[in-house]
C-alpha cells in the first residue's frame, strides 16, 4: 500500500530538496501535493486528507504551528513532520505540546534519518490500517441485542457510581434477571493506557461496538470460573476507556488465595482484550467487600490507585494497596535552584555532582507522589539546556542522540520517572564528554571567549569587549587567545561571521546585503572582501555552488 504525502514550505529549493533526497514510493510513500503556507496547506487537507504532512514553520498568511493546531483539531493523531532551518527551543515545545511526530533541522537532514522517521511513521500507518480491519470483525462480534445490553450496562454503571440502598440494588437485579448474588466481591479498575487516541480514531457507533466487544470479553473471562476463589461476575464500561468488573468472591481462607487468584484472573483479563483489540491496560484489583452497596467506595479505592500508572508505568497489574509516600509539594523556587546548579555542574563538566544533582531533583517524583506536570516540566527545560549547550559548544546532535534531529517523542514514550532520570543521566553524561572533546585544549578563559563571541558575532564586538566582559587584561588575552586557537580575536570573530552567513546564503533567500548585516557587517564590501579572504570565493560565487 502507498501513503500520500503532503509537503507544505514557502521554500521551492526545500520541496525541491525532499523530492529527490530519497526513493519515496521504495518506501511506500508519494508525495500527493505541496503547499506553499498553511492556509493553502489547511485548504487542501480540508478537501482531501493526506496520510503524512511535512510541514515548515515559518512561512507566510498561515504559519506552521497555527496549521498544525487546526490540523491536530480536526485529526488529532495525524502524523506530522516539522522540517525547518529554525533549532529555536520554542518550536520544538509547541511542536511536543501538539503531538508532533518528529522535528527534523534542514541544516542537518540526511537520507538516513528521513528514512528513520518514514520507517516509524510508516509502521503506525500500518498499525492504523490493521485496527480498521480488525474493526471489521468486531462489528461482527454481537452476542447481545444493542437495547438489552444498554439497559444492563447503565443499571451495573449506578451501582458502582451511585450510592443506592440494598434494596435498589436487589430491584434492579432481579428485575434484569442477573446473577450478582455473592457473599463477597472484588472490583477490578480496567483502563486503557492510549485510551484518548484509540477513542478519537472511531466514530460513535465503531465507539459502541469497540466497547462491548470489550465487555463480552471480560464476561467471558469472569464466567470461565477458572481461577480459584473468583467465582463470576460481570462487566460494565463506566466512560472512554474505563471499564470495571465487579467479581464474585467464594469465601477466602486467607490473603495468599487471593493475592494469587485475583491476579490470575487480572491477567487473563489483560492477554485477553490486548489480543482482541491491541490496546495497552493497567489493572487495578480491588479490595474484597461484602456489600454491593460499597461498591462506590471501592471505586474510589481504586482510582486513586491507578494515579500511581506513571510512577509505576503504563500495562501494570496494581493492587489497591500499593502504597507510595506521599510528600510536600515543591516549591516553585526549589526547583529552579536545582535547575541552576545543574546547569552550572554541566558548564563546568563536573560529572559527579551533576549526576548527584539530577538524581536530587528528581527525588521527591521517584519516592513521592507529585504532578506530572512538576516532571514534564524538568524534563522541557532539560531539553532547552542541552540544545543551548549544543548550540554553544557545537556538538552535533548525531553525536548525541544518534540523530541529526530531536527525538522529540523519546521522553513522552518512557514509562516511569526512574526511566526519564536514566535517560537524562545518560544524555547528559554524552553532553559533558563531548563539551570536554571540543574544547579539551582550550583553556576556560579562551573558552569563555570564543563562547561569547559565538553569542554577540552579529554586533560590533572587539577584544575591549571581550575583555571588559571577562574582567581579564586584553594584552593578555589576545595572547592566549592566539596561542591556542591559532587566530587573534577579530580573526576569529571574522571567521564566526562568515561561517554563519554561508548557513543563510545555503538556507535563506536574503539579499547579500542583508545577510552582511544580519552577521555584524554594516559595509557590503567589506563583507565581500572577508568572504573572498576566508573562503576563496566571492559569496555569488559560494551562493551559485552552494545553494540547496
Amino acid at each position: 500500500m502507498m501513503y500520500n504525502v503532503l509537503i507544505v514550505d514557502d521554500e521551492n529549493p526545500a520541496v525541491d530538496m525532499l523530492k529527490i533526497i530519497i526513493d519515496w514510493e521504495e518506501q511506500g510513500f508519494y508525495i500527493a501535493d505541496t503547499a506553499f503556507n498553511g492556509r493553502e496547506a489547511f485548504e487542501k487537507y480540508e478537501n482531501n486528507p493526506y496520510d503524512l504532512i511535512i510541514t515548515d514553520i515559518q512561512m507566510p498568511v498561515m504559519d506552521g504551528i497555527e496549521f498544525i493546531k487546526r490540523v491536530k483539531e480536526k485529526k488529532p493523531e495525524q502524523p506530522i513532520i516539522i522540517l525547518s532551518c529554525h533549532e529555536e527551543f520554542s518550536y520544538a515545545k509547541a511542536a511536543v505540546k501538539m503531538g508532533v511526530t518528529d522535528y527534523l533541522i534542514k541544516d542537518l537532514l540526511t537520507k538516513e534519518d528521513l528514512y528513520t522517521v518514514l520507517g516509524k511513521v510508516k509502521e503506525t500507518l500500518k498499525h492504523e490500517d490493521e485496527r480498521l480491519k480488525t474493526l471489521e470483525v468486531l462489528k461482527k462480534y454481537l452476542l447481545m441485542d444493542d437495547y438489552l445490553f444498554t439497559i444492563q450496562n447503565e443499571m451495573l454503571k449506578s451501582i458502582i457510581l451511585e450510592n443506592l440502598s440494598y434494596q435498589d440494588i436487589e430491584t434492579k437485579i432481579n428485575k434484569l434477571n442477573i446473577d450478582l448474588k455473592s457473599d463477597d466481591y472484588l472490583l477490578l479498575h480496567i483502563t486503557e493506557d492510549h485510551v484518548h487516541e484509540k477513542d478519537r480514531e472511531l466514530h460513535h457507533d465503531e465507539k459502541n461496538i469497540y466497547r462491548r466487544c470489550i465487555v463480552d470479553t471480560v464476561n467471558t473471562v469472569l464466567n470461565d470460573r477458572a481461577y480459584g476463589k473468583m467465582d463470576g461476575g460481570m462487566c460494565v464500561y463506566l466512560k472512554e476507556g474505563e471499564y470495571v468488573a465487579l467479581v464474585k468472591v467464594q469465601p477466602i481462607i486467607s490473603e495468599k488465595h487471593y493475592l494469587a487468584d485475583s491476579y490470575a484472573l487480572a491477567s487473563k483479563v489483560k492477554r485477553d482484550i490486548t489480543k482482541l483489540v491491541g490496546n495497552s491496560l493497567t489493572i487495578i484489583i480491588g479490595q474484597v467487600f461484602g456489600d454491593l452497596t460499597k461498591a462506590p467506595n471501592m471505586y474510589e479505592q481504586t482510582k486513586d490507585t491507578l494515579l500511581y500508572r506513571f510512577y509505576f508505568g503504563k500495562g501494570k497489574i496494581l493492587f489497591y494497596n500499593t502504597i507510595i509516600k506521599k510528600v510536600a509539594p515543591v516549591k516553585p523556587e526549589k526547583i529552579e535552584e536545582a535547575l541552576n546548579s545543574i546547569h552550572q555542574w554541566v558548564e563546568e563538566r563536573n560529572l559527579t555532582c551533576l549526576m548527584d544533582s539530577i538524581e536530587l531533583i528528581y527525588q521527591d517524583a521517584s519516592n513521592g507522589f507529585m504532578q506530572y506536570n512538576y516532571v514534564q516540566y524538568i524534563a522541557t527545560r532539560f531539553m532547552e539546556m542541552v540544545m543551548k549547550i549544543s548550540k554553544e559548544y557545537a556538538i552535533a546532535y548525531q553525536e548525541l542522540f544518534g540523530t541529526n534531529y530531536l527525538p522529540l517523542n523519546t521522553i513522552q514514550q518512557l514509562d516511569t520517572i526512574d526511566d526519564i532520570k536514566n535517560w537524562f543521566k545518560d544524555l547528559f553524561t554524552r553532553v559533558v564528554t563531548k563539551m570536554n572533546e571540543k574544547k579539551s585544549t582550550y583553556s576556560l578563559r579562551v573558552l569563555q571567549a570564543t563562547k561569547y563571541i559565538t553569542q554577540n558575532y552579529h554586533k560590533a564586538i572587539s577584544l575591549n569587549d571581550i575583555a571588559n566582559h571577562l574582567h581579564i587584561n586584553k594584552i593578555y588575552l589576545s595572547r592566549i587567545f592566539k596561542e591556542e586557537t591559532q587566530m587573534t580575536i577579530t580573526e576569529y570573530i571574522h571567521y564566526v561571521r562568515i561561517e554563519e552567513s554561508k548557513k543563510l546564503i545555503q538556507h535563506s533567500d536574503y539579499k547579500m546585503y542583508d545577510i552582511a548585516e544580519r552577521v555584524g557587517y554594516i559595509n557590503i564590501q567589506h563583507f565581500n572582501t572577508r568572504f573572498k579572504k576566508i573562503t576563496g570565493m566571492t559569496p555569488l560565487q559560494f551562493k551559485k555552488t552552494n545553494k540547496k
